[in-house]
């Protein structure tokens, strides 16, 4: 899934609707591109989170790519980098899903 813009309350129900649709279709093995996101918000984070918990739930994998500088060090301050698998890149992020 390859998310664009930002992040935040005008748009994270659209985020999280697209994710509770999509899982079944992708047996719960997803990949999510941040590539051409500017800005995630805490509920952003709080849909991030609450997928990843799903995910693994169904036993899944969740692999997040593309993190520009801001969302690196976002992801870092709030602890994100040691709970997801991320990657700077969808072909590392596939590598992963496919290991």
């Amino acid at each position: 899934m390859s998310v664009a813009g930002r992040v935040d309350p005008t748009t994270v129900a659209e985020l999280e609707a697209g994710l509770e649709a999509l899982l079944p279709d992708v047996g719960y093995r997803l990949i999510i591109d941040l590539t051409k996101v500017a800005f995630v918000s805490s509920l952003g984070l709080r849909v991030l989170m609450t997928t990843l918990i799903r995910i693994r739930a169904e036993k899944g994998a969740l692999v997040i790519c593309g993190l520009n500088d801001d969302l690196t060090t976002l992801f870092r301050v709030s602890g994100f980098l040691g709970l997801f698998d991320v990657t700077a890149n969808e072909a590392d992020a596939l590598a992963i899903l496919a290991g």
